[in-house]
């Protein structure tokens, strides 16, 4: 379940499907989260309180580490992967709690995580289909030839982090209100991972 949902150290096949796959087929086999949904049907009725709290902790450090990643790529699909790879992370952070309000929030992000990350990820396949492969490290100036596509482009990356009044807000107030009930340090983590996939959007926007 860790290696299909890409926790740390077990993630370096996502960043590869990413690149060398075709981005629609990557992101159809990503996004529905398959992962999470196997640790749902079948670790959760079974496991041990250590073993959750392990999952949990592999989790959250993927999470910060992915969103860490995500800050310095220099290439759209790889910036891409690791967006989701912090993401989906969190997710599992959040089932691994075993809380009412944990597993809300944690359910809630599912929805948003695959809805959002999926426009997200359609949003940056049309533009490749209009420019190929996109490189951060240079401005294009792409806004004024097609201004919504740039708007796709902010406001599904912002329902993806959770912006209030998006798709995401309900969903990572809930897992931030769950994780910090249980352990506030954790809590913390998450937001410094909520923190830095926002500016990693803002980044790659500008």
């Amino acid at each position: 379940a860790l290696l299909r949902s890409g926790v740390v150290p077990m993630h370096c096949w996502m960043t590869d499907l990413f690149e060398k796959a075709t981005f629609g087929t990557a992101i159809l086999f990503a996004t529905p989260l398959t992962g999470a949904y196997v640790v749902m049907r079948l670790v959760l009725p079974i496991a041990p309180s250590w073993g959750l709290q392990s999952i949990a902790m592999l989790s959250l450090i993927t999470a910060v580490y992915a969103s860490g990643m995500a800050l310095v790529q220099p290439e759209s699909r790889r910036f891409f992967c690791y967006l989701f790879l912090s993401n989906a992370s969190l997710v599992l952070v959040g089932l691994e709690l075993v809380t009412p309000l944990g597993l809300t929030g944690a359910l809630c992000a599912w929805l948003s995580v695959g809805l959002s990350l999926t426009g997200f990820g359609i949003t940056l396949r049309s533009i490749e289909a209009r420019i190929g492969r996109v490189s951060l490290l240079d401005y294009h100036g792409l806004y004024e030839q097609m201004p919504m596509l740039a708007g796709f482009f902010l406001l599904t990356g912002m329902a993806s982090i959770g912006f209030p009044a998006t798709i995401g807000f309900i969903g990572m107030e809930l897992l931030v209100e769950g994780v910090v009930a249980v352990y506030s340090i954790a809590g913390m983590a998450v937001v410094l991972t909520a923190a830095f996939n926002g500016i990693a959007i803002m980044l790659v926007y500008f």
